[in-house]
């Protein structure tokens, strides 16, 4: 073992046992949780090189933004001694975790369950640190993963999931990133510790219950993978803005494994790349964070009165009503009704946060966004480490410039201007650059 190296786990269950709001597709408000499906959980790794400690979260969450994280720091940093920039945040994306966020029924106290879990976690794994090894790889697992977006049989493309059934499916307009990457901490003497960092949208819940709260896919593969190997697990959704399980071209291949048999499946692969794995000798800690301006998309304010007919369409009768009005605007959705509505709000500019780090060899980005496979590849293409490990926020889309070429949903709402996730993916190069 690595005298001088040292890792800790902690997972904290926040699940609620009371009425909660559901987030993932749109429709918070309306969505009430009817049960629950599994637990979820801020998951927290330690790492320790010498005077340097980094932690790492993943919470069982839609999205946790620059706010929330702010929210934990203010309350982990003065009882841990870590400073802000050390601490780093992921969200599985699970499209039917509890609303923390608004003040929906129960989002207060999911809020506060979630700040309570987030410390303990941090304490818990500074108290599990132990001597280990750092381990490392990558494989390529391909047809688990595909691009939502299509070129259709007309030659049009279909820039969403929700798909237009009519005409005939016949390319994927990107290619996907099928790259699992595991990380490794050794341990002689404690169960050792995985990370996982793979890329496909979290929603796949709808398939046994669309009002259930779950962690989804990461459920199964956590479970299966302590299970037949001993270790702990944490699990980092990577860029998967436009990427999900299943692909329409080839509807009736493996790739459409149900949610549970999914993460089983996962979790075979990764058991499988564990005794190819390379130990780092170098296991130094750097890091480097950023505010980042990025521009808002205002290219629709002039479409705001009809946005705002749309979305009170939307609100007072129904989202099947607010969609066809919104059609005759030009809208993708009701959604982008909403998101007309807010963007107009803003400044013409806002700030993101942008962290990256290494442990030795490997880099490491962290960013609040929903990015898509596009940057996820430039960013690997271009890092100086051979191994870049890219943990999203999932926090509003980050779309490529195609996206809004082709009109797909997330370019329609997202809040950022065409553009920005190529300044972004060149500013987290810009970032490891100076790690590496």
């Amino acid at each position: 073992m690595n005298k001088t190296f040292l890792a800790g786990y902690s997972r904290q269950a926040f699940t609620p046992d009371y009425q909660v709001h559901l987030t993932g597709y749109g429709d918070d408000e309306f969505r009430k949780a009817e049960g629950v499906a599994d637990d979820v959980c801020i998951t927290c790794v330690a790492a320790t090189s010498g005077e340097d400690t980094i932690l790492m979260y993943s919470g069982d969450l839609l999205s946790l933004n620059g706010v929330a994280a702010k929210w934990i720091r203010d309350l982990v940093c003065p009882v841990t001694g870590i400073p802000a920039d050390h601490i780093f945040f992921g969200a599985t994306h699970s499209h039917n975790a509890p609303n923390y966020y608004n003040e929906y029924e129960g989002s207060a106290r999911v809020r506060q369950a979630l700040l309570d879990a987030s410390v303990k976690a941090a304490q818990e794994a500074l108290a599990d640190q132990a001597p280990a090894q750092f381990q490392f790889g990558c494989r390529e697992q391909p047809g688990f993963n595909f691009i939502r977006h299509y070129r259709m049989e007309d030659g049009s493309y279909c820039g969403s999931n929700f798909g237009n059934a009519k005409l005939r499916f016949m390319a994927h307009t990107h290619p996907t990133d099928p790259r699992m990457m595991l990380v490794r901490f050794l341990r002689q003497d404690k169960p050792s510790i995985t990370m996982m960092n793979w890329q496909a949208h979290n929603d796949t819940v709808r398939e046994t219950g669309y009002n259930l709260v779950s962690a989804g896919y990461i459920t199964h593969i956590r479970s299966e993978y302590e299970a037949i190997t001993g270790d702990h697990f944490i699990f980092f959704q990577g860029a998967s803005g436009n990427q999900a399980k299943v692909s329409r071209i080839e509807a009736e291949k493996h790739q459409n494994l149900n949610w549970v048999d999914y993460g089983h499946t996962l979790a075979q692969l990764a058991y499988n790349m564990l005794p190819f794995l390379t130990t780092a000798e170098d296991t130094s800690i750097r890091t480097v964070h950023e505010q980042y301006a990025v521009p808002i998309n205002h290219d629709w304010d002039h479409m705001l009165e009809q946005a705002n007919e749309v979305f009170e369409l939307w609100k007072t009768v129904g989202k099947a009503e607010g969609d066809a009005l919104g059609k005759t605007y030009g809208f993708t959705s009701s959604y982008q009704s909403r998101d007309i509505r807010n963007r107009a709000k803003m400044p013409r500019s806002t700030e993101i946060e942008l962290n990256a780090f290494c442990i030795g060899p490997m880099g490491f980005i962290t960013g609040p966004n929903e990015i898509f496979s596009t940057v996820g590849h430039y960013v690997r293409a271009n890092s100086p480490f051979e191994n870049t490990f890219i943990i999203s926020g999932n926090f509003l889309y980050l779309p490529c410039r195609e996206a809004y070429d082709y009109r797909s949903y997330e370019g329609d709402t997202s809040y950022y201007s065409k553009g920005t996730a190529e300044l972004v993916q060149e500013e987290f190069v810009r970032l490891l650059k100076t790690l590496g």
